[in-house]
């Protein structure tokens, strides 16, 4: 178990929050405990044991990152258990698995936060999913999700002619990246759904 110091370069929402990293597995929770204590104050926990040990001795913390196949209570057993020691925390459950499987379960526990972990792992939206977590009030915003170097084009829809221009526009610009005109039509048949619920929805 170990404590890691905290950075300042945090937002300033959550400049002082504590995060606690309860994980089975040492090599991703130490590469997630180093990733977060640049911004955050951070704890880990290798065992359920011991991230009750962490929490009764830390006190206040505003997130608990919880692995579901933490031993020996498991993740969601762990997070009911959590919870009377920080009411006030936040939790997330961490998983391999599918999720929907598990939606009963979440449903019944009160806990609607879970982050799927993919190979390769992506530390980028793993820090965006966190900073959300932490201040819900700042997770709006296209270009909060994407790099620095990302376009965002702009088309105003007040017509059926824009609409048209928009989705010959959509179809063009993926027209140059997927190699398959099937791939394009079903890209344009996504799109022009979100646009048809968009407007008259």
């Amino acid at each position: 178990m170990s404590q890691q110091a905290s950075a300042t370069v945090a937002p300033p929402l959550s400049q002082h929050a504590r995060i606690v990293v309860a994980e089975s597995s040492e090599v991703l929770r130490e590469s997630l405990a180093r990733f977060l204590q640049e911004r955050y104050e951070t704890f880990t926990a290798a065992t359920s044991d011991e991230l009750i040990s962490v929490l009764a001795r830390v006190g206040r913390v505003n997130l608990v990152l919880c692995d579901t196949e933490l031993k020996p209570l498991g993740g969601l057993a762990c997070v009911r258990k959590a919870r009377t020691l920080c009411p006030t925390a936040e939790f997330a459950l961490m998983t391999r698995q599918r999720v929907e499987p598990m939606m009963p379960d979440l449903k019944r526990h009160r806990l609607h936060n879970v982050l799927v972990k993919a190979t390769p792992f992506n530390f980028r939206e793993f820090g965006v999913y966190v900073a959300n977590l932490l201040s819900p009030q700042s997770a709006f915003g296209l270009r909060r999700y994407l790099h620095d170097s990302a376009e965002i084009h702009h088309l105003e829809i007040r017509t059926q002619t824009d609409r048209e221009n928009a989705l010959r526009q959509i179809s063009e610009f993926f027209a140059r990246y997927r190699p398959y005109e099937s791939d394009v039509g079903e890209i344009r048949l996504g799109c022009e759904e979100l646009l048809n619920n968009a407007i008259y929805h």
